[in-house]
């Protein structure tokens, strides 16, 4: 567990300087804060193809999902999400919404699983390029996992994560910008750790409409072990009852904005 960890605070090390590098690169004068538009409300629709990479645990059954780049497009399934956002001013209120159905295998053990995920967050922009935001993210996790001795356990496991972050925009036109909002949190509240990446194209291609292109990379560390009801899941026997969740979710992601006045 700690080396994960350590491993996950090496990438959020180089994610920070990587959005860091960017706010250098952005001057105020590139954009302006248009204060005539007092509020604002943005609705938009994503579809994205996601692989998950890691290991989990469903009671007694694990299962190591490591698998190389190259392997990515094999094991890549497809999800949609979707978001209302709320601006007053420097202002941000958003409501996201994701589901994904993730499955990988490697040697003799497999995966799947059905994920949802909620998160509210506000935001405030203190630049026309920089917006630091806070919120949570509800998780809620169901599959099963196939072991090597062909037990087929299933779990269904939620919880809430604390997340910290910011969005930074680098205008290149008046139609076309550079964006990347990237966000870690967990903090032992509900994951050990989580964070999450995602960097993207934005097009206006109509003045209350713009298409995104991007790419979403989601890691969560997650784990669970209660004292195991062996009559309520019979499979289990005796011992603890386990859940973990420490994958990398990535994929390519593309999606339309329209803004409603």
């Amino acid at each position: 567990m700690v080396p994960n960890v350590i491993a996950r605070l090496r990438t959020t090390g180089f994610l920070l300087l990587l959005l860091g590098g960017q706010l250098l690169i952005v001057t105020p004068g590139h954009a302006d804060l248009d204060e005539s538009r007092d509020s604002s409300f943005d609705v938009s629709l994503y579809l994205l193809g996601a692989a998950m990479t890691g290991d989990v645990a469903v009671g007694f059954v694990q299962a190591d999902l490591n698998v190389g780049f190259d392997e990515i497009v094999d094991h890549m399934e497809f999800g949609v999400m979707g978001f209302g956002r709320l601006r007053s001013g420097h202002w941000s209120f958003t409501a996201e919404f994701m589901y994904m159905g993730l499955g990988a295998s490697k040697d003799f053990a497999s995966s799947n699983f059905d994920q949802w995920i909620a998160e509210p967050r506000i935001g405030y922009r203190v630049t026309p390029w920089l917006e630091p935001l806070a919120g949570v993210r509800y998780n809620s996790l169901s599959g099963e996992v196939i072991g090597s001795l062909g037990r087929n356990p299933s779990g269904t496991q939620d919880w809430w994560d604390p997340i910290v972050g910011a969005t930074a925009t680098v205008p290149v036109s008046r139609a076309v910008s550079l964006a990347l909002h990237g966000d870690i949190g967990g903090f032992g509240v509900g994951s050990d750790l989580t964070w999450q990446a995602h960097p993207y194209v934005d097009w206006v291609f109509m003045p209350n409409a713009s298409l995104q292109a991007g790419y979403r990379w989601l890691d969560v560390d997650y784990e669970f072990s209660k004292p195991a009801p062996g009559r309520a899941i019979p499979w289990l026997g005796s011992g603890d009852y386990d859940f973990r969740w420490d994958v990398l979710t990535q994929g390519p992601q593309v999606g339309v904005t329209v803004r409603l006045r």
